[in-house]
């Protein structure tokens, strides 16, 4: 198990490195962004038109590949692989289409169930509708660049699909910088760019994969492809399964339209507080869990079932060994983060209070939403899709409801804990679930109480000096933050906490 624990790190190595890379770019992006528009009516706007082609793209592109495609197609990796990669690019092509013309079609009903508190300002209603009618067929190129991505993936080539994000978020950065250039409206300069940024991440993972897929212009025997069939039967339960978080965000955009309640730029607040929670999700959460799923469908197709529970057990220690820090740092510093990061140009001191509000209550709930996904990863191996979908409906109706209570007292910010309780509530839930499957999945508890103690107290430390430094805001807080890590790495030390010493020992073992 040793030489498949080594081999869980290196591929979360290479995915969290094209990761790492692609979220310094996108926090370039968003300061742009946040620069350029503030949390006004123009990314308001450009933002609910975005909302859909995204959560589409993450249930027919990459929700799509980690649940569906990847381990229908590993099954092919020595014998018709080309012909089913054909196959799965024709009918990804067709499904991608439909869905865009269907988008563009009904634009104007997207809006209104997207963001119905907008029909009460006519102005961000047309500006919302015509700018999904641009973006909208960015889903296309790519979701397309994701199925790609897939069967590089399969293929054991991690570099190409990991360091895709990088294209859109350099083409958006170039666009942003040359806004003055175009005579058009802004929002509308950036939704182009957007779409420029998707058909270049599809060529650069088609040049890539191409010489994997046997093309074939018969749509119909792609349709009928066996494992094509088996991908669209599997589809709809883990699809929905991975969706729930991304719904979960619809959910939240869907009610802080309505400003009269929640407060004015409410939907850009959750837009840019979720650009800092999806940087630590992404980096460590995504990427354990693709990491992993290959290696948990092999253990229990061979019926290990003592070794599943070891590798799960592995992973979700490491997983905490990243994710509770972090969860703790954005607690406490989520106001001076927020100011540092996005307070320039139209970023006002309003668009601090309101976006550092969502960031403290989202951060309630980044080990939850973490810890889901790979537990999610884990049934998928099992080849049970039925109950993490259950699970998946049974948070989301709670959000609903908690968000309908909190939205009022704690205005946006309601919305942001109420996606945090139900992240709580479904994990556990998933947890005693797998339990009830595979038996009880031990030395998880005590590691965790240790991580979480150390990183209160390191947070805390960093917090207390921040308060007494008379230095430069910059340099404020990252001094605060080397004072975490060293610290926190330090009491890591002391305490033996397993995730972090394993490391060291693996990384010593190859000096």
């Amino acid at each position: 198990m040793s030489r498949f624990f080594k081999k869980i790190i290196k591929n979360t190595f290479i995915i969290s490195s094209g990761t790492l890379v692609s979220r310094i770019l996108g926090f370039f992006r968003d300061v742009l962004i946040a620069r350029f528009f503030g949390t006004s009516f123009l990314i308001e706007a450009f933002l609910v038109a975005f909302r859909l082609p995204n959560i589409f793209r993450s249930l027919l592109g990459e929700g799509a590949v980690d649940s569906v495609v990847i381990p229908v197609i590993s099954e092919y990796k020595d014998k018709n692989f080309s012909r089913v990669a054909g196959s799965l690019f024709i009918t990804s092509f067709v499904l991608l289409l439909g869905v865009v013309v269907l988008g563009i079609t009904f634009a104007k009903f997207i809006v209104i169930l997207t963001a119905p508190g907008f029909l009460l300002q006519p102005e961000k209603f047309e500006l919302t509708e015509r700018l999904t009618k641009i973006v909208f067929s960015y889903l296309l190129f790519i979701g397309l660049s994701a199925n790609l991505g897939g069967i590089l993936y399969t293929k054991g080539n991690f570099f190409v699909p990991s360091f895709s994000p990088l294209i859109l978020n350099l083409t958006v950065i170039l666009g942003i910088l040359s806004l003055s250039f175009f005579k058009e409206e802004p929002v509308y300069v950036l939704s182009y760019f957007v779409i420029l940024a998707g058909i270049l991440q599809f060529l650069w993972n088609f040049l890539a994969s191409k010489k994997y897929i046997s093309l074939t212009l018969n749509i119909k025997k792609a349709f009928l492809d066996k494992a094509i069939i088996r991908m669209g039967k599997l589809s709809l339960p883990r699809i929905w399964s991975v969706a729930v978080y991304h719904i979960n965000v619809f959910l939240d955009t869907f009610l802080a339209s309505f400003s009269q309640i929640v407060g004015q730029g409410a939907v850009a607040a959750i837009y840019y507080s979720n650009r800092l929670i999806q940087f630590p999700l992404a980096l460590f959460s995504l990427s354990i869990s693709r990491a992993v799923l290959p290696g948990l469908a092999s253990l229990s197709a061979e019926d290990r079932l003592q070794d599943f529970k070891s590798a799960l057990s592995f992973s979700f220690k490491n997983l905490s060994l990243f994710m509770i820090p972090f969860s703790v740092f954005f607690l406490f510093f989520s106001s001076p983060l927020v100011e540092i990061i996005f307070k320039r140009g139209a970023f006002d001191t309003y668009s601090v209070v309101i976006t550092s509000s969502t960031l403290f209550f989202y951060s309630v709930g980044l080990f939850f939403f973490a810890s889901s996904r790979l537990l999610i990863s884990a049934f998928y191996s099992l080849k049970d899709t039925k109950t993490p979908a259950k699970i998946s409906t049974f948070t989301l109706l709670i959000n609903f409801i908690l968000s309908i209570i909190l939205m009022r007292p704690l205005k946006v910010g309601g919305l942001a804990l109420a996606s945090s309780i139900s992240a709580g509530g479904g994990f556990l839930l998933l947890f005693w679930s797998l339990q009830k499957k595979v038996g009880t999945i031990g030395g998880i508890g005590l590691p965790i109480a240790k991580l979480l103690g150390v990183s209160l107290i390191s947070v805390g430390l960093s917090k207390f000096c921040f308060i007494f430094m008379d230095i430069n805001p910059l340099a404020k807080i990252l001094l605060s933050l080397i004072i975490a890590v060293f610290s926190f790495l330090i009491l890591s030390y002391i305490l033996k906490i397993e995730p972090l010493i394993k490391i060291l020992r693996w990384v010593s073992e190859k000096r």
